[in-house]
């Protein structure tokens, strides 16, 4: 069974106690300890607020990954953009209960035109913010921005070390553009002296690149990558083109 090392684990483990202390205030851990008390009690009529969040800002990507409804097509709503002035009326909502927020779901959340405008406003009400991206679409003034956005963590979905591997389900990526971006991002992140965003390179694991992993472990940490997980791909076995 493929496993994450454990400093890898470790360090994110740390990473995100030192947000939640970050973020926490009375109301917040009092709210969060209600949550608990009633899913442990398993009551079916809630008092307590969600901590952890997912706003969706964007359902556009511009991959084609074939297990997301997106990248395949089968999404079952129209395709856009959320407008900044709803972000922050939703976060207005959950800011006094709000430990986290994850600003991506269906889409590439960099292609959004306002994106670090949303991730600042979050971060300003004490919440972190959390990003996954493929990370094909970045510029030197994009990647300056999002370091000084407040973007807590970053995760990179990178799924090989080859581009025929990485391609496999990335599709219409590039690896060469995401290490390459990769880097600039990490460069950008030491030269202006901040420790966040946090970088996690994730690996999607199949047939087709679990021969990799190690490889990839390793090139991660040669890079400066903050920690390196991996993960399996959902497969729908009743899909005899996915099996």
């Amino acid at each position: 069974m493929l496993r994450s090392d454990w400093r890898d684990d470790f360090r994110t483990y740390r990473f995100h106690v030192a947000e939640f202390l970050r973020c926490s205030t009375p109301h917040k851990f009092a709210n969060l300890v209600l949550a608990r008390v009633q899913r442990w009690l398993r009551r079916d009529r809630l008092i307590g607020m969600p901590p952890h969040y997912f706003i969706d800002p964007i359902n556009i990507c511009n991959l084609r990954c074939p297990l997301c409804p997106t990248g395949c097509g089968v999404l079952a709503r129209p395709r856009g953009r959320m407008a900044l002035d709803d972000l922050k009326r939703i976060v207005d909502e959950i800011a006094p209960y709000a430990y986290r927020v994850e600003l991506y779901n269906w889409g590439e959340p960099l292609l959004h035109p306002q994106i670090f405008e949303m991730i600042e406003y979050v971060s300003q009400r004490r919440i972190a913010v959390g990003l996954s991206s493929n990370l094909n679409y970045l510029d030197a003034n994009m990647a300056r921005r999002l370091v000084a956005s407040g973007l807590s963590q970053l995760v990179v979905s990178v799924d090989g070390v080859t581009q025929e591997s990485y391609a496999a389900y990335r599709r219409g990526g590039r690896l060469d553009v995401v290490l390459e971006n990769l880097r600039l991002l990490l460069e950008t992140r030491r030269a202006v002296g901040r420790r966040t965003p946090f970088i996690i390179w994730r690996m999607l694991i199949g047939k087709h690149n679990e021969h990799e992993v190690e490889a990839g472990q390793r090139m991660a940490h040669d890079m400066g990558v903050d920690s390196f997980s991996i993960d399996t791909l959902f497969v729908d076995t009743s899909d005899p083109e996915q099996v």
